[in-house]
């Protein structure tokens, strides 16, 4: 987990920063040939986690084939990952949660329904933008290392918020794709470890936020 400036960072970059899309950050994953190799080589020895490994990998070709790689699953996945974090905001906390359309500050979120609604579909649009699923889903068919990333994502995501997972999990083994997401979501799901952990650094994180939106709408 990050610190508690890190958290807060993370969040205004990806809420209110110029994030590139999914596909961007895929395709620069596919490149990372070091990392690539080390998914590989540790999935290779990996004994002990090999049967279920093997498993995970049949959910995963399943999920691929059924055509379960798709804009809406990866949306799922954001929904929860995000309504998780809105949940756990105060009124206050939320209302600080400016966001930005093409690099303007459009408004900020009120306690509503309708507001987050809002603020879930800017979000999605903004992450899956001229995202390419028929890539994403070759590269998971075709590189044995997507495969291992996918699994050890999914097992780690499991080890670190087991409620969060058995949510994806059971919308269709949607935790297999988390991977795709991870980088984009990180400083979320960090900010929900920490509110269960220590309650007066998250709210130090959402105050932390509020000081980078405000000097970055006066910058």
């Amino acid at each position: 987990m990050n610190s508690e400036t890190g958290i807060a960072e993370g969040l205004y970059y990806t809420i209110n920063g110029e994030t590139p899309g999914v596909v961007s950050g895929f395709i620069d994953g596919i490149l990372e040939i070091p990392e690539d190799i080390g998914y590989i080589a540790y999935d290779f020895i990996d004994s002990e986690n090999r049967y279920n490994n093997n498993n995970d990998k049949i959910r995963l070709m399943f999920l691929v084939k059924k055509g379960g790689v798709n804009k809406d699953s990866l949306a799922e996945i954001i929904k929860v990952i995000l309504i998780k974090y809105y949940s756990l905001l105060t009124s206050e906390q939320k209302s600080q949660l400016q966001y930005k359309i093409g690099g303007q500050i459009t408004g900020k979120l009120v306690f509503t329904t309708q507001a987050l609604s809002k603020f879930l579909q800017i979000f999605i649009d903004k992450l899956l933008i001229r995202t390419s699923v028929g890539l994403i889903s070759t590269s998971i068919l075709t590189l044995g290392a997507m495969q291992s990333k996918a699994v050890y994502s999914s097992r780690d995501l499991l080890n670190r918020n087991p409620n969060i997972y058995w949510e994806l999990r059971g919308l269709g083994d949607l935790d297999l794709l988390y991977f795709i997401l991870e980088d984009k979501l990180k400083s979320f799901e960090d900010a929900i470890l920490l509110h269960d952990k220590d309650r007066s650094a998250f709210n130090n994180v959402m105050k932390h936020y509020a000081d980078l939106v405000h000097g970055g709408i006066n910058a």
